[in-house]
């Protein structure tokens, strides 16, 4: 029964080189069938499925890329440079003149660096940790919880990290924080 949601992760890659400077369906198809595939994996044998996914995922893809590689041509040689003659190098300019520290922005910046680190980082370690508690009181196994919560931790700092540097004032870097953990607190409220 696992043998062809595995086949589906190996012929996933497939179809995203066939699409890759052609047509866009196959690419999306390709990407829907390794999700798909990933689901139904992850379903009928836990991490342990989803690994052995993964890697047949990869196997084909480094299949398909050394495959490119042998097919490819070989490199052009090129001619040998003719060698110039030596000349004197002309003194170089003179240095650019340094611009004074501005001060004024300085706590602005390290307020923004401060809400897209580690505030970030900790308001989707909570949001992780509700799914975490979340999908253990919904019956999952211990491993598959934590697994889902290691993996969701980098996807949501990702997409929250992108929203905030894309919001232009400091206030709409605060939006997507709220709903983080407005999201991870409905969440643990649930579980």
């Amino acid at each position: 029964m696992i043998a062809l949601p595995l086949l589906a992760s190996a012929v996933g890659p497939v179809l995203l080189r066939y699409g890759w400077q052609r047509e866009r369906w196959p690419v999306l198809l390709g990407w829907l069938i390794l999700a798909f595939a990933a689901v139904a994996l992850l379903q009928m044998a836990g991490a342990r499925g989803l690994a052995l996914g993964i890697t047949a995922a990869m196997a084909s893809a480094a299949v398909i890329v050394c495959w490119a590689g042998w097919q490819s041509p070989a490199p052009k040689v090129r001619a040998p440079r003719k060698k110039r003659e030596r000349t004197e190098p002309s003194a170089p300019p003179p240095p650019p003149p340094k611009a004074p520290m501005d001060w004024r922005g300085l706590g602005r910046r390290i307020a923004v660096f401060l809400l897209c680190g580690p505030v970030a980082l900790a308001a989707c370690a909570f949001a992780a940790w509700a799914l975490q508690r979340m999908a253990w009181h919904g019956g999952w196994r211990e491993a598959n919880s934590s697994a889902l919560a290691l993996f969701g931790l980098p996807l949501l700092w990702i997409c929250v990290m992108s929203w905030q540097m894309i919001a232009t004032g400091l206030k709409g870097k605060f939006i997507p924080l709220l709903v983080t953990t407005v999201i991870g607190g409905t969440l643990c409220l649930a579980a």
